[in-house]
């Protein structure tokens, strides 16, 4: 009885041994199973994190490109306005170069028919009635009315050229060149 109650006792120890050996080897390849999901939603993790990097690149580019663009686009506008500027100053300065040209012509010209005027009464002394009275149309159209003409058309260049201050100092332009013009023509005008 004592070998039966032994063998009984050995089997029975035997068989829990096999049963925690079957549920160890169950626990084993459940854990390698685990780990292999785990490895597989690492992976598949980290291929979703790289493109969603790559798509965050590629969209901080794309913004990168287009602030580059605006920078360019406002730098061509700015040279633009100055180029502008600058051609808008040198019409004018031509303008006023011809003006004062025609001005000085119309001087000349003036003196030079002064001079005509004079040698043509001394010669002609018949001709002195008519030549008074040419002479003082001449005076009045190159005197008073031209000297009324220059001065409206004066007075129209400095209200211009003052509006244009108002906007070079509103617009935080330089303003040197238009005060240079102004100079100059005040001068020739208090010249003449």
């Amino acid at each position: 009885m004592n070998v039966l109650l032994r063998s009984k006792a050995r089997i029975d120890r035997r068989r829990k041994q096999t049963e925690i050996d079957l549920k160890n080897e169950k626990l084993r390849v459940l854990e390698k199973i685990s780990q292999k999901l785990e490895s597989g939603d690492a992976a598949r993790e980290e291929k979703e994190q790289a493109i969603l990097q790559k798509a965050i690149e590629e969209k901080e580019a794309i913004n990168e490109a287009r602030r580059q663009a605006d920078i360019r686009k406002q730098e061509a506008f700015k040279q633009q306005r100055v180029a502008d500027r600058q051609q808008f100053l040198r019409d004018e300065e031509q303008r006023l170069r011809e003006f004062n040209t025609m001005r000085q012509w119309e001087i000349m010209n003036r003196f030079k028919n002064a001079e005509i005027h004079n040698e043509f009464k001394e010669n002609f002394k018949e001709r002195s009635d008519r030549e008074a009275q040419e002479r003082a149309d001449t005076r009045y159209f190159y005197g008073e009315l031209a000297e009324r003409k220059l001065r409206d058309a004066d007075n129209k260049l400095l209200t211009h050229a003052n509006k244009l201050l108002e906007e070079a100092a509103k617009h935080g332009r330089p303003d040197f060149a238009l005060h240079k013009a102004i100079d100059v023509r005040t001068m020739f005008f208090s010249a003449v």
